[in-house]
């Protein structure tokens, strides 16, 4: 299935074709950098959904980096750090734990850059889900 994610700030999840580039949340229009496929790698111990997201501007998985807590589109297979367990809310959104167990999320502080810091969730931490196709 392929989705779009949606922040609190009306913008688009977005990861540029460039890898080297975090994952961002600015754009204002729908495009192929705005897609993701999501395949279900697994079921956490609270029983919530563990994915892998692809991004469909470079073909790669997103993974965690650590260091900076940036998520980036540079890997081609899925590893611990690709994998994001799902929380929904009940509706159309959700929000997604990292593999260091914080929440991704739109922080606006640095520049829309997507970071998984967040101890818990909050507004920033939520995304609106866009079925794109299955």
């Amino acid at each position: 299935m392929k989705i779009a994610l949606k922040g609190t700030n009306g913008k688009y999840v977005c990861a540029e074709e460039n890898e080297n580039f975090p994952v961002v949340v600015n754009r204002g229009v729908l495009g192929p950098w705005e897609k993701f496929t999501v395949e279900v790698v697994g079921l956490s111990t609270a029983g919530n959904q563990i994915i892998a997201l692809k991004a469909e501007s470079n073909n790669k998985y997103v993974r965690l980096e650590r260091d900076t807590y940036e998520l980036k589109p540079d890997r081609n297979v899925i590893g611990p750090d690709e994998k994001y367990e799902v929380i929904w809310d009940g509706t159309n959104k959700l929000s997604l734990k990292a593999a260091n167990d914080f929440y991704a999320g739109d922080f606006t502080a640095n520049h829309d850059v997507l970071l998984a810091k967040a101890t818990a969730v909050g507004p920033e931490e939520i995304f609106e889900v866009e079925i794109v196709s299955f």
